[in-house]
């Protein structure tokens, strides 16, 4: 059984929070995020609108045929973008608000399927964060460089922009740790517009966790030193749960970062993130390798 949470909190730097998130477990569960552009117009809006467009789009994918259900990463985009687009018209809000990134993930019907999986499918950047059965925790990244500039659905509604887009050059990443949370050991260039998307076996991980880039946003509040704090520092206090009942990712995020704040510790951009967590392998405890060889173990 797998059981759902999610949690979001709006940066220290921001006045209005941009990212959003929608969980559900009825019939079909799924977890959906999105993280809107500071330097675009309401993308607080934005962000809502894409999250909402993506859950009707997987309901309704999953209800005309629950027994072969399956999405395709372009096609559920451009439908999405196309709506969003038809949305904010609607609302007359100008099309940018959608430059925002959009994360969906669901599980595979458990009641169908043996072998469940859960199938994350990335629109711009994004973590994906796994705890496996017998390993250490693993971080993977999908980045944009240069000038950390993600490509958003947005762009297929304007030639124009899209055009600017594709003259700078950008290139999408895909980063994951190993052993050694406190490094990439693969780092694999991709097209920007290349389809990620993963999938997942349930009964290979202890949970599974969807976080937008306000993760690597943590820094200590020092008027003389704003030190940047690595994920590899504040990831083991952010998913270590006691208890997987309930509301578990927002007591453990909520404790973890009032403990962090004791410290000057805090997350300047928007933090959203959504977790999977299986209750047949969940033993409360999280391994994490570090490159001395020391092993911490969090309970």
């Amino acid at each position: 059984m797998l059981n759902i949470d999610t949690f979001l909190k709006i940066g220290s730097s921001h006045s209005v929070c941009e990212d959003y998130v929608l969980s559900g477990t009825h019939k079909l569960h799924y977890v959906i995020l999105s993280d809107g552009c500071s330097s675009s117009p309401n993308t607080e809006m934005g962000s809502r609108i894409l999250c909402y467009l993506a859950r009707q789009y997987i309901r309704y994918r999953f209800t005309e045929n629950p027994y072969s259900f399956n999405l395709n990463y372009d096609e559920m985009g451009k439908w999405i973008i196309h709506n969003a687009e038809m949305t904010a018209r609607q609302l007359g809000i100008p099309s940018t608000c959608l430059d925002a990134t959009l994360m969906v993930s669901y599980c595979d019907p458990i009641d169908y399927k043996s072998s469940p999986t859960v199938n994350i499918f990335i629109y711009g950047d994004g973590f994906v964060v796994l705890v496996p059965k017998n390993e250490p925790v693993q971080i993977c990244e999908v980045e944009f460089k240069p000038d950390n500039m993600p490509f958003y659905l947005s762009y297929y509604l304007d030639s124009s922009r899209f055009q600017a887009y594709h003259d700078r050059k950008v290139s999408k990443f895909y980063n994951a740790t190993s052993e050694d949370i406190t490094k990439y050991h693969w780092n694999d260039q991709y097209a920007y517009d290349f389809k990620m998307q993963q999938i997942l076996k349930v009964n290979e991980y202890k949970a599974i966790l969807l976080f937008s880039d306000g993760l690597k946003s943590f820094i200590r509040q020092d008027p003389t030193n704003r030190e940047i704090i690595p994920i590899s520092d504040v990831i083991g206090d952010l998913v270590s749960f006691k208890n997987i009942k309930g509301k578990f990712l927002q007591r453990r995020v909520s404790k973890a970062l009032k403990s962090l704040a004791e410290n000057n510790i805090v997350h300047y951009d928007d933090l959203s993130i959504g977790a999977y967590v299986n209750e047949e392998l969940w033993d409360g405890h999280i391994q994490l390798d570090r490159p001395d060889g020391s092993t911490e173990i969090s309970s």
